[in-house]
């Protein structure tokens, strides 16, 4: 979370990496995420991400976005 909101996540098996801007999180596309652990008090919110498949097999099922 850039703001001072406190609606920070904890990775889970992301490593940062250099990105285009400054820098981002790698994920495996195994078991890696981000737990944000709250629950909105708003009815809507967004979410930014630049996103790149590579090397993944075809057919290979992601979710950028998910809530458990």
């Amino acid at each position: 979370d850039s703001t001072s909101n406190g609606n920070d996540g904890t990775i889970n098996g992301a490593s940062w990496v250099s990105g285009i801007l400054n820098s981002g999180l790698s994920f495996d596309g195994s078991n890696d995420y981000i737990d944000t652990n709250f629950t909105p008090s708003f009815s809507s919110f967004s979410v930014s991400l630049w996103y790149s498949k590579l090397n993944a097999p075809v057919g290979t099922e992601m979710h950028l976005v998910n809530n458990y």
